[in-house]
């Protein structure tokens, strides 16, 4: 096929999409059709650099073997049993990601979101047991982002997501995210759980500073409060450590919510949680039909034990670290256009100048030249690659964005 008659193809199954999906998304307009590693390939053959990585999802990449491997092999003997029956898969994956984390037992579900739905119903249970029967508030921060379901849109204080679909879950309170001063008006012993992201991934690549998530553990626990960290986005591997709490050592959550780069592109959830916990649910208080299945399992199994290899946070830590480098350096080099530049290992913010250069502007601008963005909040875009993207590739998409701005 031609250039021009994959042109017109690409023409065509964009005029279908738009005519047989739902329009709550705004696609960029090219349809991928396969990927290795780093880079993606549309219809016509194009190639791009992928620094969305699935909005942090694809941290293996796209095509890798452990994947393809993991997916072959389980789809020959179990996808999916319900939760009624144990599986090894399931079992496996618990323990090892209990033991690396610190955590006493694991639920698995299919999305982010779903895994701080169940977070938001586990604290609701506990709190009414362990503190009294309405210790039921939540608090969460200023430009987080845990999830579009109306549990978890409830904790995602943006007029924008919100307002369409109010009335919401009631009793949730909104604090500012890195501020300490006024945390023991917004924590009290009506609290059941302050739900956190380490890193605002949506809301701009804000990272939690130390003496905040200090602030919080010290809180929570005068208060007999649960510390929850949203860790979807940052978690897996994204900073350079497994967990990106790791990053604050003294510091442990009581529960944990991870997704996205999980199951490294195969959809898969968890919670994890401390002792405190543990006991909390029982038979009959939450369900998932596919949560947890035998071949989602296998997959993150896979992912993880690639994560935990020596060699493989050699890669994140140096990249990031040249991520970050060539980053700040246009921000020196272009101060009239960057304003920022936030984030940990392979989880970066360009902030950009209000009225300067729109996110959107750039993102269309990378496209073109072949590197796919992202944006997030405050003008913001965020550069999330596949924790295997080599240098070379980082050096690559650091001369696209130098490019872009000589030219703005």
């Amino acid at each position: 096929m031609n250039a021009s008659a994959t042109s017109v193809t690409q023409l065509a199954l964009l005029h279908q999409a738009d005519v047989v999906l739902m329009h709550n998304y705004a696609p960029a307009p090219l349809v991928l059709t396969h990927g290795k590693a780093a880079t993606v390939w549309d219809i016509s053959g194009k190639a791009y650099l992928d620094f969305t990585a699935g909005i942090a999802v694809n941290t293996l990449g796209h095509a890798h073997p452990a994947i393809l491997q993991a997916i072959s092999t389980q789809a020959q003997q179990l996808m999916h049993v319900s939760n009624l029956y144990a599986t090894q898969p399931c079992i496996e994956l618990a323990t090892k990601l209990t033991y690396l984390g610190g955590f006493s037992k694991a639920l698995f579900c299919n999305s982010g979101a779903e895994a701080n739905e169940a977070a938001i119903k586990l604290a609701r249970k506990w709190a009414k047991h362990h503190k009294h029967a309405t210790a039921t508030e939540l608090v969460v921060f200023g430009n987080a982002f845990h999830g579009r379901t109306v549990g978890a849109l409830s904790l995602t204080p943006k007029d924008s997501y919100q307002v369409p679909f109010a009335p919401l879950m009631p009793h949730v309170k909104v604090g500012v995210f890195n501020q300490i001063e006024g945390l023991n008006t917004l924590i009290t012993e009506n609290t059941a759980m302050v739900m956190v992201e380490p890193i605002q991934g949506e809301g701009g690549v804000n990272v939690a500073s130390r003496q905040f998530l200090q602030a919080l553990r010290q809180r929570c626990d005068e208060t007999n409060t649960i510390l929850w960290f949203d860790e979807v986005q940052c978690g897996m591997g994204r900073t350079g450590s497994l967990f990106a709490f790791e990053q604050v050592e003294e510091i442990h959550p009581d529960g944990v919510s991870l997704a996205k780069g999980l199951g490294g592109g195969f959809p898969i959830g968890a919670i994890l949680t401390t002792e405190k916990l543990s006991d909390t649910f029982q038979p009959g208080d939450h369900g998932t039909t596919f949560g947890g299945n035998p071949l989602a399992c296998a997959v993150a199994l896979a992912v993880l034990n690639e994560l935990t290899q020596p060699v493989f946070w050699a890669n994140v830590r140096d990249c990031g670290k040249l991520l970050q480098e060539g980053l700040v350096q246009l921000r020196v080099d272009f101060p009239q256009l960057v304003t920022d530049v936030r984030g940990v290992g392979l989880m970066q913010g360009l902030a950009l100048a209000e009225g300067k250069l729109a996110v959107g502007n750039l993102v269309t601008h990378a496209r073109n030249a072949g590197l796919l963005l992202v944006g997030a909040g405050g003008n913001t875009v965020r550069l999330i690659p596949p924790l295997v993207v080599t240098p070379a590739e980082i050096h690559q998409a650091l001369g696209v964005l130098r490019s872009i701005l000589v030219d703005a």
